[in-house]
């Protein structure tokens, strides 16, 4: 009885931080202005929620990726970052784009990449496509790719209700 307790304590611990988590980004989200504030603030959250670090295309109106947003954690040099910007991984992104689906890192779908590539997708279109830098080529521990999915579900939403009508 005394570990099913601990057991039912911990996971509703685990659903009070999602929670927090969420409502917060949804409250930071609110508060953007512009794309580049969106972007800005979904990778900070990410690479808070993770300490890996992000990049970002955006995708335009005809589903092209645009320059990427690189987005280091802590103590992880700019340059170091942008070394992982190559032919190769734009087309991953790109897939992720045309496919609506996650590719990359951890995947079965081009799983020689540097990133594991998500879709930032509104109800009708990719916005943008999310790269996370897997160090170690470990996959995200199922509680933290909920809370991921769940906020780059909400970003998406964000950027077509808030900048596309």
């Amino acid at each position: 009885m005394t570990r099913q307790l601990k057991s039912q304590t911990r996971e509703s611990a685990k659903k009070a931080y999602r929670t927090e988590i969420l409502l917060e980004n949804s409250r930071k989200l609110r508060r953007c202005k512009s794309k580049e504030e969106v972007w800005k603030q979904v990778a900070t959250q990410v690479v808070k929620l993770l300490n890996l670090s992000v990049i970002i295309y955006p995708v335009d109106e005809k589903g092209n990726l645009e320059e990427p947003l690189l987005f280091p954690k802590k103590n992880m040099e700019f340059s170091n970052l942008k070394k992982i910007i190559n032919v190769k991984e734009k087309a991953v992104a790109q897939w992720t784009v045309s496919n609506r689906h996650r590719a990359g890192t951890c995947t079965h779908t081009l799983p020689d990449a540097d990133a594991m590539y998500l879709p930032i997708q509104s109800t009708e279109e990719v916005k943008g496509v999310m790269g996370i830098i897997l160090e170690e080529r470990r996959p995200v521990k199922d509680f933290e790719y909920g809370l991921l999915i769940a906020m780059l579900n909400e970003t998406g939403v964000k950027l077509q209700d808030a900048f596309c009508k």
